[in-house]
């Protein structure tokens, strides 16, 4: 995933590492402040797939450009920064423990007097009990508009919209050799299960990629040097807006697609079931201007700092 490899990538991926329970069960407060002050980045999915790893780099890229420093395990902090990623909707009882223990450290930050801040996330359907830590924030980032509106609505919350922090990594792509007219295909969350599977579909010339063994980079210059995504993951999404190549998307268990549709303004048809894909993928080049418009308004949105910008002050 990492471009860098080897035992200094597995090092470096440790010793930065937010997902350990040690990590939320043992958050060390710094009581003296440091200069320029160091931040705790929790919530590090890399492992789940090369989206998440592109989002949690991206952030901590964010962090270091503001002029901050970043804490590894066992390093007392100045700052702490959550990312709610995908694990901030409630509803769902898989995540529920994710959920609770991101709040918590949020929570026990705030109580030590530790700037707090939850960015990259989804919010949807979520429970009322910490709504008191929310408004103690130093800062929320959710990613679409919907997300906004649920915050706002059920919890009287305002926060700021910023896009997934994935799409701002920066990804050289390597140039096509040869015409590809390939579908790629990728995985989509089945609600009956309550998780990710692969399903053979006719498309024709198709390609199945598991986004958990490919790389970000990769990942992006294989759709931009390809007809078509069909996908039901997020994260896949970003890498084809990334790369500027159109895609059909099967809804999944909250509004982290649509929402992003939403956000731009733009109408794409998102499939309910995997039977309606054929028809959709037949059907593609009549959305091309609204995948355009999307596109160029997403290669718009700036990286804004997580954090205030130290090299300003």
């Amino acid at each position: 995933m990492p471009p860098e490899s080897g035992l200094r990538s597995a090092l470096r991926s440790w010793w930065l590492g937010g997902h350990s329970q040690w990590s939320y069960d043992h958050p060390l407060f710094r009581k003296t402040r440091a200069s320029p002050p160091k931040v705790r980045i929790l919530g590090d999915h890399s492992d789940y797939h090369c989206g998440s790893w592109a989002a949690i780099e991206s952030i901590r890229q964010n962090c270091l450009r503001s002029g901050y420093r970043l804490a590894g395990r066992y390093e007392p902090f100045d700052i702490l920064v959550v990312n709610g990623e995908g694990s901030m909707h409630g509803s769902n009882i898989a995540r529920r423990n994710v959920f609770v223990k991101k709040m918590e450290v949020l929570k026990r930050a705030i109580e030590a007097g530790i700037p707090a801040y939850l960015v990259n996330t989804v919010w949807q359907n979520n429970v009322s009990s910490y709504d008191h830590v929310l408004r103690m924030l130093s800062g929320i980032q959710v990613r679409e508009i919907d997300s906004y509106n649920d915050l706002l609505t059920a919890h009287g919350v305002p926060s700021l919209v910023k896009i997934d922090a994935s799409f701002f990594l920066a990804v050289k792509q390597a140039p096509s050799l040869t015409p590809n007219a390939r579908i790629v295909i990728t995985d989509f969350f089945m609600t009956a299960g309550g998780q990710f599977e692969a399903h053979a579909l006719d498309l024709g010339d198709t390609e199945y990629v598991s986004m958990k063994d490919i790389g970000w980079p990769d990942f992006v210059t294989k759709l931009a040097n390809s007809k078509l995504l069909v996908t039901g993951r997020h994260h896949a999404v970003f890498a084809a807006c990334k790369a500027r190549t159109p895609f059909i998307v099967l809804k999944g268990n909250n509004h982290k697609v649509t929402g992003l549709l939403e956000t731009a303004g733009v109408r794409l048809p998102v499939a309910k079931t995997l039977d309606e894909i054929p028809a959709l993928v037949a059907e593609i080049g009549q959305h091309q201007a609204a995948y355009d418009q999307l596109f160029n308004w997403m290669h718009a949105r700036p990286d804004t700092p997580i954090l205030p910008d130290l090299n300003r002050a």
